[in-house]
Parts: structure tokens; C-alpha cells; sequence
């Protein structure tokens, strides 16, 4: 089996409502290394999270007339970093209190949201510079 440049090891949750957006994501990262939870719903996440702590998370802004800002509000209680993927520019104010987390804009590459993960999850620079 060929070496993944992630360690399996590495959970991240995945929370983004368009379903071929979340499978390519999560296939990729699956094929990168990562072990990923994907959920539709910010009330999914919310009840996992209350039994899972992941390593980081990649969090689409608007999920079917909600944002995921009580989402977003659990990981920092918990310390897990995360980075924001979304269609909305930043400027858009839809994080109040998030302005320090990483923010990609649709559309962007797969190589710069691993490189959001790695810039604020010191596990996956580990594993990447080994």
C-alpha cells in the first residue's frame, strides 16, 4: 500500500450540505490520508461532537438557511482548529468573533486547503514534514 502524505491517524470532521462537494472532499482527503466524518447539518456535527473530539474540521458557511456558527462556537470550546470553505466572501460578517480563521472562497484548489489544515493543525505539518 503506497504511503499517504497524512496520517490516518489525523479525524476531521467535514460539514458542507452539497452532497458532491462532500463526497470529492472527502475523497480526496481519504486518499491524502485523512480519516474524515462528513455531515449535512450543523445539528449532525453538534451531536457527534458531543461524543468525538476531531483533530481539526473544514466548515462550509451556509448550510440550507443556517450558518454554522453554533458549529464553529463548539470546536473553539474544544480547541479543535478549523478552517472556513464557502461560496460568501468574508466581508459578509456571517462568523462574528471568527475573523482569525482561516477563510477559503469557492472556488478554490485542494492544495490550499491543505495548506489552510496544515497552518492550523500542528499534526498534520508533522506528519506532511516526515
Amino acid at each position: 500500500m503506497p504511503q499517504t502524505p497524512y496520517d490516518s491517524t489525523i479525524l476531521l470532521l467535514l460539514l458542507e450540505d452539497d452532497s458532491p462537494i462532500s463526497i470529492s472532499l472527502e475523497d480526496i482527503l481519504n486518499d491524502e490520508g485523512f480519516t474524515v466524518q462528513p455531515f449535512a447539518s450543523c445539528a449532525q456535527a453538534l451531536q457527534w461532537l458531543k461524543e468525538v473530539r476531531p483533530d481539526g474540521a473544514i466548515l462550509y458557511v451556509s448550510l440550507r438557511g443556517e450558518t454554522c456558527l453554533e458549529v464553529a462556537r463548539e470546536l473553539q470550546g474544544l480547541s479543535v482548529p478549523f478552517v472556513i470553505y464557502s461560496g460568501r466572501h468574508r466581508s459578509e460578517k456571517l462568523l462574528p468573533g471568527f475573523d482569525h480563521v482561516p477563510w477559503l472562497e469557492k472556488p478554490c484548489s485542494f492544495r490550499d486547503i491543505l495548506a489552510a489544515l496544515e497552518d492550523v493543525m500542528p499534526a498534520a505539518q508533522r506528519r506532511r514534514q516526515a
